[in-house]
């Protein structure tokens, strides 16, 4: 299966669920901000989870399918439209050869994600098809996609295979059926923290406020971290930290009180 990229968007990589291993050799995971949409999109059309994904930054993108294929999208950052419908998120989407495909502003998210069937044929570099741009390596041509752009599918599997036999035809057709998000994960959970050394730096109402009070992650966010919307953390201790580095689900706070 193939496809062209008329206009790339904002920022489209190719991301898989992460480069694990290696942070002691300064490489960082990579992988999709929203693993569960990357999921989602994959398990729709049969692919094994971890399949790689084209994650998209906001909308503004368009492509073309160059064959026939099959895919499934996610995530709250666009809308896709082709010959003039609305495709429905989470199921998957015969899509027929010469087919231009848009992605629609959505402003209840920032990303999205799209599955071909088989996942899309990047290499693997340090056991992950993720691209990292600051060292221009995995994905595709570890760089983020652009006007021209071809891109292929691998072989997909029976189950797969089997999918694309039931949708296919002479237009775009999916089934009623679809993986909602919910039923993979509530939209509120409860996270536990372990309070560090510099804790005592801040004041006990703000301290409360930060235990007790619900935060969103932030548009704003991106590999580097989440950005947090919610009560922020006010200091009774004029200090500051030496920039260090921190291991996932470290919370830093900023000179405002926000959290990272």
């Amino acid at each position: 299966m193939q496809i062209s990229v008329i206009k790339p968007g904002l920022l489209s990589t190719i991301q898989d669920l992460g480069r694990y291993n290696y942070l002691s050799k300064a490489v960082p995971v990579s992988g999709a901000m929203d693993t569960l949409s990357a999921r989602i999109a994959n398990i729709a059309i049969g692919n094994h989870e971890n399949a790689a994904v084209m994650e998209f930054t906001y909308a503004d993108a368009i492509f073309k399918a160059e064959t026939d294929i099959l895919i499934a999208y996610a995530g709250e950052g666009a809308i896709f439209k082709a010959t003039n419908q609305t495709l429905p998120s989470g199921k998957p989407i015969f899509i027929p050869a010469g087919t231009i495909i848009s992605l629609n502003k959505n402003s209840t998210g920032s990303r999205t994600y799209l599955a071909v069937a088989g996942g899309w044929d990047v290499p693997e570099v340090l056991g992950s098809q993720s691209t990292f741009l600051t060292a221009s390596f995995g994905g595709f041509q570890g760089r983020q996609l652009q006007s021209g752009d071809v891109l292929f599918s691998l072989n997909p599997s029976a189950a797969t295979k089997n999918i694309f036999n039931k949708l296919q035809g002479d237009a775009i057709n999916f089934p009623k059926w679809s993986l909602a998000r919910q039923l993979f994960l509530p939209d509120k959970r409860s996270i536990r923290v372990v309070p560090a050394q510099e804790f005592n730096w801040f004041d006990g109402r703000s301290i409360i406020d930060f235990l007790s009070s619900p935060y969103k992650i932030s548009l704003r966010s991106n590999r580097m971290g989440f950005h947090l919307e919610g009560a922020g953390l006010h200091r009774t201790e004029k200090k500051e930290l030496l920039s260090t580095a921190v291991t996932p689900g470290t919370i830093q706070v900023t000179g405002n009180g926000s959290m990272i």
